[in-house]
């Protein structure tokens, strides 16, 4: 019988991968999710995109050529503003690397790079830049398909800072002569709430009737209930 060594462990390890196998039916259910959703969301824009149009008082004519340019929107590739940022100990091999890609990009530094291009241009970014940058894309926004309405240029107007100071000193003035009438008739009445106060106090003291004392008794109860006994 074997027996294990010092230091040995007698478990045995499980070399079997244990990474998720993707399968051919589970990559087509994940094609099939993705496209349904990508529909949907195809969907939900058409729809927001007709109820704006309704909103604005478009003509049902015009709304259908505004979908059929929204449509081609959607399913044009997009375009993306990538910032590129070499890293600190490779930055010179980062910007050969672009240069011999022959990428176009609107700035180009030796410290990061500036691009804007599609989906070929930012995968031939991360086919060319491991390990020696770090790649940011973010997508850029369409053009808007509907008429965009002219501002109209506000008139010049003549205020200045001193008519806005003087303007300021009249609304002070004002809302000081507004706050003393308002106080000058809280005082009033005051006045006249004690006034009438005290005329109800002197109705009320005349309507008062004193009563008279009544004088007692001079005959004595004794000699009364003795009488009283007897009979």
């Amino acid at each position: 019988m074997e027996t294990p060594k010092n230091g040995q462990d007698t478990k045995k390890k499980d070399k079997t991968p244990t990474g998720k196998v993707i399968t051919l039916e589970s990559k087509k259910m994940r094609d099939a999710i993705r496209k349904k959703r990508e529909e949907e969301y195809k969907n939900n824009r058409i729809n927001a995109f007709r109820r704006r149009c309704k909103r604005m008082k478009i003509s049902e004519e015009d709304t259908e050529k505004y979908v059929e340019k929204l449509v081609a929107q959607l399913e044009a590739p997009h375009q993306y503003a990538i910032h590129v940022l070499f890293s600190k100990g490779t930055p010179k091999l980062a910007k050969e690397a672009i240069l011999n890609a022959k990428i176009e990009c609107k700035f180009l530094t030796n410290d990061w790079a500036y691009i804007i291009g599609d989906n070929s241009v930012l995968s031939k970014l991360r086919e060319i830049m491991p390990g020696y940058a770090t790649i940011h894309p973010h997508v850029l926004k369409a053009e808007s398909i509907l008429p965009v309405k002219e501002h109209t240029p506000k008139k010049p107007s003549n205020n200045s800072k001193d008519v806005a100071h003087k303007a300021k000193m009249e609304r002070k003035a004002r809302h000081a002569s507004i706050k003393r009438k308002k106080n000058i008739g809280k005082s009033c009445a005051k006045q006249q709430k004690r006034k009438s106060l005290l005329e109800l106090k002197k109705k009320r003291k005349a309507a008062i009737v004193q009563m008279k004392d009544k004088k007692s008794s001079t005959g004595l109860k004794k000699a009364s209930m003795g009488l009283k006994q007897a009979a």
